[in-house]
Parts: C-alpha cells; structure tokens; sequence
C-alpha cells in the first residue's frame, strides 16, 4: 500500500466550500484539533487596533481560567464540567472570566487559560478575532490550552464544521462539545454525557496539570 502525503494548511486560511466530503465532515466530529503551541509557532498575523479582551492582571489560584468570548458563550457550562472532573483535586478547578484576558501577576507562573465560543455566526467570529489576537501576541501572561466551541444546536452546517476545524488549528488545541439536548432542563455534568465530552474536559485537565516550559513546541 502506497502511503497518502500529508498536506499541512495554514490555519488562518479559509477552507473553501467543496473541499470536504460527507464523509470527511463525519470525520471532523469528536476529533481534538492540534494548532500552533505558542504565538511564536503561529502564522505571522498582523494586529491593527486594541485588543477585543482588555487585559487583567490576576493572581494565580485556579487550575484553569475559562474565557468567555462572547455573551452567551458557554463559561459556567464548560467550568462546571472542568470542576465536576476534578472535584478530586484541592483549591479552586475552575474560575469564569468575562471578556478580560487574564495576566498573571507573577513571573514564571503562567495562568492556564481555555477560551469558550458558541458555534453560531457571532461566535464563530469572535473565536477568529481571539485566535489572532493570541496569535499576534497581545495576550500576554497566561497559557492558552486551547479553544471550545460549543453547539448552538443539534444539527451543525457543513460550513460550520468547517469553520470549526479550522480555528481550532489555530490555537495550541481545539475542541467541539456537542448538542446535549438533555442540558436544556437540567443542569449539565459529565454524568450521562457523551464520551466525546467526558475525554475532552478530561483532556483539557491533564494539559493544566502537564508543567509549563517556555517555547516548548
């Protein structure tokens, strides 16, 4: 068997329709997205204007700082899972941020940060304008693990998915939490959620607790 080349594309390239298959979109669901580890491995970008995410400084104390992108984004449901999976764990699992980019106060101590967008149009846009931010280095201080998008209904466009794939390249890891129909009358937790959920949540704290080394790729 002849073995297919890999092709490598530049994240911040827009996929164009018709690239995809079904079968190809079928494939993109569930899958952790790998993109550049540090604004230093990520494509040149070019920064005009402030900022979307004023920067805060903060001291560390939590595990893992969730990041709201938008209003609406999802934050008190990705950090209440991220607390639920490590209830194990002394001090605080989770803290909710609201627009600010943490900074930590103190040198050598990088806070860990997941940003979280919803899959619709506007957060979609905002998961864009924050991995370019991140990637022109206007961000400073704290680690990204990573982006979460997060359904905005049972049944995703092909164009979504295709959007989803590619901002989650741009960032150090990407990754989808589906519909969970169930979370619309009662609270949302890992118990009875779908393995999808349960690995990427318990993914995103093993990155938190794997020690920083500054530049590491």
């Amino acid at each position: 068997m002849t073995d297919t080349p890999t092709t490598r594309v530049n994240p911040f390239h827009r996929v164009r329709t018709g690239e995809l298959t079904d079968t190809d979109v079928d494939q993109l669901r569930g899958e952790e997205f790998e993109g550049p580890a540090s604004p230093e491995h990520a494509p040149p970008v070019v920064r005009t204007g402030d900022p979307d995410h004023p920067v805060e400084r903060v001291t560390p104390g939590a595990l893992v700082y969730v990041l709201g992108l938008h209003g609406g984004a999802g934050v008190s449901t990705v950090a209440g899972l991220i607390r639920e999976q490590a209830s194990d764990l002394p001090g605080e699992a989770a803290r909710e941020l609201r627009i600010a980019w943490p900074r930590s106060s103190l040198p050598g101590m990088p806070i860990n940060v997941v940003a979280v967008a919803r899959t619709h149009h506007r957060g979609l846009q905002a998961a864009e304008r924050f991995a370019r931010a991140w990637a022109a280095g206007t961000l400073p201080g704290g680690r990204l693990l990573g982006i979460v998008l997060v359904d905005d209904g049972p049944q995703l466009a092909k164009a979504q998915l295709k959007s989803i794939e590619r901002i989650g390249r741009m960032t150090p890891h990407g990754w989808r939490i589906p519909w969970a129909e169930g979370w619309r009358l009662a609270e949302s937790s890992l118990k009875g959620s779908s393995p999808r959920v349960r690995w990427a949540i318990s993914r995103i704290r093993k990155l938190a607790q794997t020690p920083f080394t500054e530049g590491k790729k």
